[in-house]
């Protein structure tokens, strides 16, 4: 009997392709998520450390205007970075969905591979077992 040739192999090479693809850029995309993160953590302790600063004791004018000014400038910043932090978020959702739809579509085809392998696999046995039952039939024929 011929060798085992799933016939939609160019389409599963072709679909793990594509799903390898997704998974790296979702890595990727994970890390700067996580730095992005990570950066507005950092922004809010520094405006956490600003904060406590202030509440010391007496202060001048000039160090209460400093502070404002820093204040401000830095929740403009944690804003714009809770902002992208957010996008990010979505688009590393998105993508998830990709990778997800990308991993179910070939492992259909997968699936399918297994099944036509075991329906080969059992051809074989049974033309194998049609040839022992002949020669057995033969060489029962023969003694006679």
């Amino acid at each position: 009997m011929k060798k085992f040739k799933f016939s939609l192999e160019k389409v599963l090479a072709y679909r793990k392709q594509v799903e390898e693809q997704l998974k790296t850029e979702l890595i990727n995309k994970r890390e700067e998520h996580r730095a992005l993160v990570e950066e507005l953590d950092h922004l809010r302790a520094k405006y956490s450390e600003l904060k406590r600063g202030l509440g010391e004791g007496r202060i001048e004018a000039w160090r209460l205007a400093h502070w404002s000014e820093r204040s401000l400038f830095l929740e403009e910043l944690i804003d714009k970075q809770a902002e992208m932090v957010e996008q990010s978020f979505s688009r590393l959702r998105a993508l998830q969905k990709k990778y997800i739809e990308a991993r179910r579509s070939s492992m259909v085809l997968e699936k399918l591979k297994e099944k036509k392998f075991a329906q080969y696999e059992y051809e074989v046995s049974r033309e194998m077992q049609k040839g022992l039952d002949e020669f057995a039939s033969s060489s029962y024929v023969r003694r006679s």
